[in-house]
């Protein structure tokens, strides 16, 4: 089923780089919102589009930044 401007679940999946697990995962977190359709759930293109990760790890140090703050040596 193609219905322009809307994605398929496995479609988003590929768009985003991550498996369609992960796009249902998304979906329970409240991150992605899907129009059912049956039994298909389709996607707003706009919204796929404009869909922003968060950001994981530790953030990095900047350059000039050392651990220890004053030098005493």
């Amino acid at each position: 089923m193609k219905i322009e401007g809307y994605l398929t679940t496995s479609e988003v999946a590929e768009r985003l780089n991550v498996s369609v697990s992960r796009v249902k995962n998304l979906i329970k977190l409240d991150r992605l919102h899907p129009i059912k359709l049956g039994k298909v759930n389709l996607f707003k293109l706009d919204e796929v589009d404009s869909f922003t990760r968060f950001e994981v790890g530790r953030p990095t140090k900047s350059k000039g930044e050392s651990k220890v703050e004053n030098d005493i040596y």
